[in-house]
């Protein structure tokens, strides 16, 4: 199963800050409030812009919250199949977030430290559905008890016609091949992106967070904008990846040019196509 861990998750949220700090921040500011509304942004765009009419079963929002933890896994309609395996993978996170917040909250009282309730966000939603594949990303919220909680991603593909699940690389001969075709358009467009979210300040260009970063250390996504075939990529960088915590995530768009698609697989060709 191709899901972020709990343990990774909760990793990366602990990189980030010390768990003895204890800022509070509003909710409508906080992290979690910026996550929460960033998903449901991008949900409203991918509904909107995407055809569903290959998708089976019904959309699931599991919630839970109580004294130890909140929790949610959320995902659109998919195949009975995908569901089961998603809500599997729910049945699990929630199952190691429970333990480790029951640890967590022993090892607070015993050491007289105010016990602060973990949270835990899935968030899938569609990227694109065409006749043969429904490609999906998620948005995975964590926090555990420090400063600020962190955002993840992840994604799959479901091939419909095998009842399987993909990662998008799946579809291309190699991750360096593909790295290699793209790497020069996505630095230039990640740069664009910086300057945007600094005001058209470029900053240092030695500096931290200045530098281009490898698309394929980052979370690749499979779209369309014909609802008929694969004819974009996206790449989603997490906060800290290609800018510092406050800026966020960085989202980047490619269209799948020739030189793209001849690093697609003979067997994949037919489901992708290049973006006029």
């Amino acid at each position: 199963m191709r899901s972020l861990s709990l343990a990774l998750v909760v990793t990366l949220g602990v990189a980030a800050c010390s768990s003895g700090d204890t800022v509070q921040q509003d909710e409508q500011t906080s992290p979690k409030a910026s996550a929460r509304a960033e998903a449901s942004a991008k949900e409203a765009v991918a509904t909107a812009a995407s055809d569903t009419s290959g998708a089976q079963g019904s959309a699931w929002d599991y919630k839970q919250k109580n004294d130890l933890y909140e929790f949610e896994y959320k995902f659109p309609a998919v195949a009975p199949k995908l569901a089961a395996i998603l809500k599997k993978e729910a049945e699990s996170a929630e199952a190691q977030l429970k333990a480790d917040t029951k640890q967590a909250r022993i090892e607070a009282n015993n050491s007289d430290f105010p016990y602060r309730p973990y949270d835990l966000m899935y968030v899938w939603q569609q990227v694109a559905d065409i006749p043969a594949f429904q490609s999906l990303s998620a948005q995975i919220y964590s926090f555990s008890g420090g400063a600020h909680g962190n955002t993840a991603y992840d994604s799959l593909v479901w091939d419909k016609s095998a009842g399987r699940e993909m990662k998008p690389i799946d579809f291309f001969t190699s991750s360096s091949a593909l790295g290699a075709q793209i790497r020069q358009t996505y630095c230039k467009k990640l740069d664009a992106e910086r300057r945007k979210k600094r005001e058209g300040d470029p900053g240092d260009p030695n500096g931290m967070f200045n530098e281009c970063i490898d698309p394929m250390e980052q979370t690749l996504l499979l779209g369309s904008s014909n609802g008929k075939s694969f004819n974009r990529l996206g790449i989603i960088a997490g906060p800290y990846a290609a800018g510092p915590y406050a800026e966020g995530s960085y989202d980047v768009t490619l269209p799948v040019t020739q030189a793209i698609l001849d690093q697609v697989k003979p067997e994949y060709k037919s489901a992708f196509s290049v973006m006029r």
